[in-house]
């Protein structure tokens, strides 16, 4: 308490001293608060982002080894530069892949300022997140050492089993300039420290017509299928007499969907296909049968369901006459 007193004493008097010509120069203190607040605020964001692609790199390794599949690859810009993308599936919620943030090699700091612990010296590093694959088994490293539990397990990217279900996340934190992660049994201290770098597990992404190449930054890659875009052509309405039937044309752009009638209540509906004459095409048509006692008008769903399970359907309304 005395040195605090001090402290304030020593100020107080300073604060009572005259000013002299000329006040004091302080942007060299402000600029030091500026920088260290810059900093901040970028290392912030790169460990939001290494958190975002970690995730994102454990549901594509999931995706890959079951049967959801990507429907839309959005990019994502920031000042007019692609720095990721939003990937879209079948059935999981979409993710998001961070790449090519600050090039291959990461920025470079401001020369000259302080580190955020008050040191001057060698640059620190941001860790990198991979994968290592052992006995077939996929398990989650940092700056290439495999992760373990607190029983020393290591940590995969997913279990398997009658599914495939994601495993352990692990999370990434900063305080004080100095990385930590966590993979559920308290959080670990890593030597990483600092702020350059900006520890893209993602270098980038690149799709063809059927499927969608994630490259990993170190050269390793995940491979995971497109979803075909469905689509059923069919007449959206039609009319029946009570006790009636009519056929309807129906086509699938796909030869391994698989084509379903379900009708409304009573009334019965049954798919016919045909030998259709278009390669990748599926063609037939469509018999709903309507009650004698029918009245008003009814509705069949015709659905087209890909292996994968994505699936569109076409609502047909019947009237009755």
């Amino acid at each position: 308490m005395k040195r605090y007193l001090y402290i304030l004493l020593s100020i107080a008097a300073l604060a009572g001293l005259p000013s002299c010509a000329g006040d004091y120069d302080d942007s060299s203190l402000k600029k030091k608060i500026d920088d260290l607040e810059f900093r901040t605020s970028v290392l912030e964001d790169r460990c939001r982002r290494i958190n975002t692609n970690v995730a994102a790199l454990q549901g594509l390794v999931s995706v890959s080894m079951g049967s959801d599949r990507i429907t839309a690859v959005a990019p994502m810009e920031e000042d007019g530069t692609v720095t990721g993308y939003i990937i879209s599936f079948c059935f999981r919620e979409p993710l998001t892949v961070y790449c090519g943030l600050d090039g291959a090699d990461g920025a470079d700091g401001h020369d000259g300022a302080d580190g955020l612990d008050g040191r001057n010296g060698t640059d620190g590093k941001v860790p990198q997140v991979s994968i290592v694959t052992e006995g077939g088994i996929q398990y989650w490293a940092i700056d290439g050492t495999v992760l373990t539990d607190d029983q020393g397990k290591k940590i995969p990217l997913v279990t398997t089993g009658d599914t495939i279900v994601d495993g352990i996340t692990p999370e990434l934190k900063v305080e004080e300039g100095v990385w930590y992660y966590n993979v559920g049994d308290g959080w670990v201290r890593l030597e990483a420290t600092m702020l350059w770098g900006d520890g893209n597990i993602f270098s980038s992404v690149s799709e063809t017509s059927g499927q969608v190449v994630f490259s990993l930054r170190d050269g390793g890659s995940i491979t995971v299928l497109k979803a075909e875009k469905l689509e059923i052509s069919i007449a959206a309405t039609a009319s029946i007499q009570a006790g009636g039937s009519v056929s309807l044309d129906w086509s699938v752009n796909s030869a391994t969907a698989s084509v379903e009638a379900f009708p409304q209540g009573d009334w019965m509906a049954e798919v016919i296909p045909s030998s259709g004459s278009t390669p990748g095409v599926q063609e037939g048509s469509l018999r709903i049968s309507a009650p004698a006692t029918a009245a008003g008008s009814g509705s069949v769903l015709l659905f087209a369901t890909e292996p994968s399970g994505y699936s569109v359907y076409k609502n047909v309304i019947v009237t009755v006459l």
